[in-house]
């Protein structure tokens, strides 16, 4: 199923490779905030990025422990969409139809939102009066 879409699917060895690099990141990232001697701006700016890390990292180990269960729910959701959209009852169409519209406003919200997360990390060392990495 994945497999088919490309921009989301990675095989094993790019799964393996990519995993324990990120990682190490997260896990140095992680001395360093407790070692660090750092102003706060700089304590919360690395935390944030710490945090985001971390959950994406999380939410991959988890994927690959519980892949089949995963797939599985999606099988499973996907047919029950398809049966819902083959009943001939108009109010659960209806509600199918507020749920995909829904769910569209939402996605793109989502993206929207991790975009100005993304423009907010590259200009903000810009803006900033110490000149200093994240």
């Amino acid at each position: 199923m994945f497999e088919e879409i490309p921009l989301i699917y990675m095989n094993n060895w790019r799964r393996y490779l990519c995993l324990p690099a990120t990682t190490f990141l997260v896990f140095t990232q992680f001395v360093y905030m407790f070692k660090t001697k750092e102003g706060i701006d700089s304590i919360i700016r690395n935390s944030y990025m710490l945090v985001l890390w971390f959950n994406t990292i999380l939410r991959a180990y988890i994927m690959i422990y519980d892949n089949d269960k995963y797939q599985q729910v999606i099988h499973d959701l996907v047919e029950l969409f398809y049966d819902l959209k083959k009943s001939k009852d108009d109010y659960v169409k209806d509600l199918l139809l507020e749920v995909n519209s829904k769910g569209i406003i939402m996605a793109r919200g989502n993206l929207f939102l991790g975009l100005l997360t993304c423009i907010g990390f590259g200009v903000y060392p810009l803006l900033a009066v110490d000149r200093v990495l994240l």
